[in-house]
């Protein structure tokens, strides 16, 4: 946050929608751009992915653009992401505890996106939308920035985190090497 000069009463928000190359993510952003503009209290900090093509925004204020990995290694700083739910970075939001809007891609022919999206939402731990329409993406950033709503969110992220062995195999590898 200070990195970025995030003013100490504003929300930050990551907004990040994948590589844009099965889907055509601008139409999307402008909308959330669009909805997030609407409150004062917002800095976006809006992630490219180093996969894709540039994004075309605009320059503004309290709004800019990353094009970096490990993005993981901003999550601690947010206090919302407006997110695709790709594998990694929907397991790496829980991990951290950020509290999440997810619009899943439907265009991905490998990758259940609603699915593991619905999930979470199941759970309490993120809002899903399918209606990428501006009241819709304006409502749901209310009702994930309302404070309840996010201790909800960072609570249920950690009931969603399941071992998956890593830990005991590294231990494992130990004995052996």
């Amino acid at each position: 946050r200070k990195k970025w000069k995030v003013p100490g009463n504003h929300k930050l928000v990551f907004v990040s929608l994948g590589a844009g190359n099965i889907n055509d993510i601008n139409p999307t952003i402008s909308n959330i751009l669009t909805a997030l503009r609407k409150r004062k209290d917002i800095f976006i900090v809006i992630s490219e992915s180093i996969i894709g093509k540039k994004l075309q925004i605009p320059e503004q204020e309290n709004l800019i653009i990353i094009r970096d990995y490990p993005i993981s290694s901003y999550y601690n700083a947010f206090d919302l992401a407006i997110t695709a739910s790709g594998y990694n970075s929907f397991h790496e939001l829980l991990f951290f505890n950020v509290p999440a809007i997810i619009i899943p891609n439907q265009m991905t022919s490998q990758d259940d996106q609603v699915a593991r999206a619905l999930s979470a939402e199941k759970a309490g731990a993120a809002i899903v939308i399918k209606n990428e329409s501006i009241p819709e993406i304006e409502r749901a950033i209310n009702m994930a920035l309302e404070p309840q709503k996010q201790l909800l969110m960072k609570n249920t992220t950690q009931k969603l985190i399941y071992k998956n062995g890593a830990d005991d195999v590294a231990n494992l590898l130990k004995i052996f090497f």
